[in-house]
């Protein structure tokens, strides 16, 4: 086999990869929801408990850190330009709109 084939399979392969992890990472949630013991998902899966806590907040409405961030921001966003003020001594309590 030549470079470029081996090249190819590793692209295929790295791939399927991908798309297994996804698929696992799911069904590790799923049994989380279904109330599986987590001590039962480190035994089958070999991964720790802070992987799993770090799986789990992956299938949150937030998923990433960066789409956190820009959930957050576009919020920030839409309630400012609403006129809703920010400061740190409001930080959470809630107010009134355009205090």
């Amino acid at each position: 086999m030549n470079l470029d084939d081996i090249a190819a399979r590793y692209r295929r392969a790295a791939d399927r990869c991908k798309q297994l992890r996804a698929e696992l990472h799911q069904a590790i949630r799923a049994a989380q929801a279904d109330g599986i013991s987590q001590a039962e998902i480190v035994r089958v899966t070999g991964y720790s408990r802070e992987r799993l806590r770090q799986i789990a907040m992956q299938g949150t409405f937030f998923g990433t850190p960066a789409e956190f961030g820009r959930a957050v921001g576009a919020a920030l966003e839409t309630a400012s330009r609403q006129g809703v003020k920010f400061n740190i001594a409001n930080a959470g309590k809630e107010v009134a709109s355009g205090e």
